[in-house]
């Protein structure tokens, strides 16, 4: 049995976490094509254990038929279904599937509380309006030496 893993994520999964992996003795193949073809996949998911799906590259049943060794496939977000349509086909030849469910739950809700915020108090418009009602500053202003 092999102990590759494709990764076509190419925003959250970083080095620091293909050097986990790394040591904890698995090799890692990036396919960094964020829209591959099922074709490249194919190609690309032979011989691996393990799919981190990151890319928004679907999945689908042929894809799953061309993984001759595959284990799992993680999908670093939700909604996963869309991603993944040979779900069922995976399922059935035992490949486990795993997604980050509501991992960014927090930072959505950051998200909407500092737009709020920004559109309750107008501060986009004052921010836009800052640059035509601002003079540079001259660098010795203030300087006693002057």
């Amino acid at each position: 049995m092999s102990n590759k893993i494709l990764v076509t994520d190419s925003l959250f999964i970083k080095a620091k976490h293909i050097k986990k992996l790394e040591v904890a003795g698995y090799v890692v193949e990036r396919l960094d094509k964020p829209n591959a073809t099922e074709d490249e996949l194919c190609e690309a998911v032979k011989g691996k254990v393990g799919y981190i799906l990151g890319g928004v590259e679907k999945v689908t049943d042929k894809v799953i038929n061309c993984a001759d060794e595959l284990k799992t496939i993680i999908f670093t977000g939700t909604g996963w279904t869309g991603f993944i349509p040979g779900h069922e086909l995976a399922t059935e030849k035992g490949i486990a599937i795993g997604a980050a469910l509501h991992l960014n739950a927090h930072a959505v809700a950051e998200f909407g509380f500092a737009m709020t915020l920004l559109m309750s108090r107008d501060m986009i418009d004052i921010a836009r309006a800052a640059p035509k009602y601002s003079k540079p500053l001259n660098r010795y202003q203030g300087c006693l030496s002057e």
